[in-house]
């Protein structure tokens, strides 16, 4: 897909990459196997294996005009497609349904669209202070709607207390449980998809009876987040992303705003700093969006997971070099065909590692 896209001239040696080679095969050689460069399959090439391909200039225009709403479509599902199967308890939220759940996909498919594809760039995804609404959704969110068809989707005006897509009804329901919101679900949202941040094991079997006993218990969410950080072994991973999550708890588990849990004052205030990975002081998500957006470690993400999309390599973190190499150069201003032409142009994506037995 991206091979197609890239001019003649745009694969050119890399001070870097090289180094990506050097450590990919130090990485085989403990694994007793052999690594050689290869050209990506599928692009026109000479027959010996060699380490560098100079790609067909193309007829086509630079992003092809079906690639942008498939994408969007791979985006919003990624955000909320789990939203369809969400179960509500209907005694607390008796207004959720299919249909609203339908509604509020389609608001993220909306936003998605127009905000990787725009001139604002990659962090309005987390920025944008409007979003497009039907009657229903403007009223589950508290803001007046200004259309004359209740069923059409109009941009409308955020409220104080919400932002870009994170705070968006999809979003939060998807992170949700039947009958309360999930700090845990929410955490590792932004933990992994949103911030690329080391991937986190499940918890030890011993530890699920635990779990679900603390589940039953008449606390809120904070207290149970409180719980598990004073916890050995829960504190050794929700330490890691509970932080997170805790940001979003004036949000319910339909995504409306709240003040209170149990006739308890929310406080989604977090501090970051002894967390080992991740550094800040936030009253709330509202914040935490204003500050990721201008952070490079989010566009090197949306890098990261595009690129693991075009060539397989799942390994690849968000600090590996083919990462740092092919997102070096893009900004929060970026938007995705930009991420886009930046991959297409990198090594990494027009060469493979060939593992053989020696």
């Amino acid at each position: 897909m991206f091979c197609a896209i890239v001019p003649s001239n745009s694969v050119t040696s890399c001070g870097t990459y090289p180094t990506c080679e050097r450590q990919a095969r130090s990485t085989s050689e403990r694994s007793r196997s052999s690594t050689r460069m290869v050209p990506l399959v599928g692009v026109n090439s000479p027959s010996s294996r060699s380490t560098r391909v100079d790609l067909p200039a193309p007829d086509a225009p630079a992003i092809p005009t079906v690639l942008p709403s498939g994408i969007s479509r791979v985006a919003s599902c990624t955000a909320g497609c789990e939203l369809f199967g969400k179960v509500k308890d209907p005694g607390l939220y008796p207004e959720f349904s299919a249909a609203l759940a339908s509604q509020m996909y389609r608001e993220t498919e909306l936003f998605l669209e127009k905000h990787l594809w725009g001139d604002e760039g990659l962090s309005s995804l987390l920025t944008a202070r409007t979003s497009p609404m039907n009657a229903a959704l403007a009223d589950l969110v508290g803001v007046p709607f200004p259309g004359s068809d209740p069923t059409e989707f109009v941009e409308v005006p955020l409220p104080p207390e919400r932002i870009g897509l994170l705070t968006q009804p999809s979003v939060l329901a998807t992170l949700s449980r039947t009958d309360s919101t999930s700090v845990v679900a929410r955490g590792l949202f932004v933990n992994g998809p949103l911030l690329c941040l080391p991937k986190i094991p499940s918890p030890p079997e011993d530890a699920i009876a635990e779990i679900e006993a603390q589940l039953e218990h008449d606390m809120t969410e904070r207290e149970r987040a409180e719980a598990r950080a004073s916890t050995s072994p829960c504190n050794n991973c929700h330490n890691q992303f509970d932080g997170f999550g805790l940001l979003f708890e004036t949000y319910d588990a339909i995504g409306r705003y709240r003040t209170t849990e149990k006739g308890v004052p929310i406080d989604a205030s977090v501090d970051f700093s002894s967390h080992a990975t991740f550094d800040g002081q936030y009253a709330d998500v509202v914040e935490f969006a204003e500050d990721i957006a201008e952070r490079p470690e989010f566009v090197q993400c949306v890098t990261r997971h595009l690129l693991v999309y075009g060539t397989g390599e799942e390994s690849l973190g968000r600090d590996a070099c083919e990462v740092q190499q092919a997102s070096d150069g893009l900004t929060g201003q970026s938007n995705l065909a930009d991420v886009l032409e930046a991959i297409a142009r990198s090594p990494a994506l027009s060469l493979r590692k060939e593992d053989s037995a020696p």
